[in-house]
């Protein structure tokens, strides 16, 4: 996978947090897109996005999220997605 390319995530509504921070950790590329559906359990916390946050920057991977869900997207801008 060379620099510029991204590596695109698809979660399912009933993935658990500790899932989705296995298929980070397990990606193999730098620069990845998360894509969350509406209501994805694993997502549905500020403490969810914050553990996911941490495990990004001890990766030292890029990470951007993209949903339909506007509570989603205020969070984790705050803890500082893209």
């Amino acid at each position: 996978m060379g620099l510029s390319e991204v590596e695109v995530l698809y979660l399912e509504p009933d993935d658990s947090s500790a899932a989705i921070r296995e298929r980070l950790k397990g990606a193999p590329g730098r620069r990845l897109v998360m894509v969350v559906p509406k209501n994805c359990r694993g997502l549905d916390s500020l403490v969810d996005l914050k553990l996911l946050a941490r495990q990004v920057i001890a990766s030292e991977k890029e990470v951007a999220i993209v949903t339909r869900d506007r509570e989603l997207k205020e969070l984790s801008r705050g803890v500082g997605f893209r």
